[in-house]
């Protein structure tokens, strides 16, 4: 197949409970014009049997004898993929029957942008929907807070990546998808398609469930990288602990927090580079999860908790009802009352 228009690379370890699924969910698309590239890590369970029992012509199954990794693979199937398109999928995920139809149809209408993903609804132990950005800008300005477009959604133009000789970093695993965007951003717009074209699967051994710690130090490191793009210069200790998100807000000056939001939004302006209104949302959005997710029961959160909203009142409306409960409870209990 040296002509199709796009190259689905999808790699494989020990995935037989899912595998069977993320294969036929690929071969049932509506467009059909692509290459299947399957990478098998040295499965040690029935995943090789499994694939090997789908005899479609567009599968191109490459094994591995020993479990190399999974960044070796995605990077063998940059070099491999004989489409315009790279297409991400993931072994234990299902994509919606009209995914690659309406992400082929966008990036052809659209040749300024170079990365693409969709909408996602989760299922398996948890489901709910994640909506990142559709726009370039909305995207760019959340790459502040980690990845933006998910990975097994995403599509993206061979020639972008060969041009620049892009490839996943062996060094960011299990970031490796943030730390891509992160340099495509320079390179290319971005987009995300405001429907859902993939369900992602919640199980026991997603790589954010077995991996959450060094998962969020490589994110951390990133996000400190892209402050400092904005900011155009190193950061602060108190800045560098609001980028990576690990401020305590029991502890903390809130004028420092003004500080850094201040300076944000001076780099934003004087740079043009996110819509005031949307880098206002951006900053509530944070401050309200950041507050509901503190651990802090202390009096000094309790001032602090007043001081911010007081600051920036539109911060309670980006927390539902039941967070507001839950924070008050918090108090309550920082104040020495009883709930039961």
């Amino acid at each position: 197949m040296n002509n199709v228009k796009a190259s689905v690379v999808m790699p494989v370890y020990n995935a037989e409970r899912f595998v069977g699924d993320a294969i036929e969910s690929v071969l049932r698309q509506t467009f059909e014009d692509f290459e299947f590239l399957i990478f098998d890590d040295g499965s040690r369970d029935r995943s090789l049997e499994i694939i090997r029992s789908y005899q479609d012509p567009r599968i191109r199954l490459i094994i591995s004898e020993e479990n190399v990794g999974y960044v070796t693979h995605l990077n063998r199937g940059i070099d491999e993929a004989k489409g315009k398109y790279y297409i991400r999928m993931d072994a234990d995920d299902i994509c919606l029957p009209t995914r690659f139809e309406k992400q082929l149809d966008f990036m052809e209408k659209h040749p300024e942008v170079g990365l693409c993903g969709t909408w996602v609804e989760t299922f398996g132990v948890k489901r709910r929907f994640r909506r990142p950005p559709a726009h370039d800008s909305g995207i760019r300005l959340h790459l502040l807070n980690g990845t933006t477009i998910d990975h097994p959604t995403a599509i993206i133009r061979t020639r972008v990546l060969r041009e620049h000789q892009l490839y996943y970093r062996q060094e960011y695993l299990y970031t490796e998808d943030y730390d891509m965007w992160v340099r495509l951003a320079k390179l290319t717009q971005m987009a995300n398609i405001p429907e859902v074209l993939l369900l992602y699967r919640m199980h026991d051994s997603n790589v954010g469930v077995v991996k959450k710690e060094r998962q969020m130090k490589l994110v951390g490191n990133l996000r400190v990288q892209q402050y400092r793009r904005v900011f155009g210069r190193s950061l602060q200790p108190f800045e560098e602990s609001f980028a990576r998100q690990t401020l305590d807000y029991g502890a903390l000056e809130v004028r420092q927090l003004q500080r850094v939001i201040r300076e944000l939004k001076r780099s934003s302006e004087a740079q043009h580079l996110f819509e005031p209104e949307d880098l206002r949302r951006f900053v509530h959005d944070r401050l309200a999860r950041d507050l509901y997710n503190s651990r802090s029961r202390s009096a000094s959160y309790l001032k602090n908790l007043v001081k911010i909203l007081l600051h920036y009142p539109a911060v309670s409306r980006g927390l539902s009802g039941i967070a507001l409960a839950i924070m008050r409870i918090k108090l309550l209990h920082s104040l020495g009352f009883r709930t039961e």
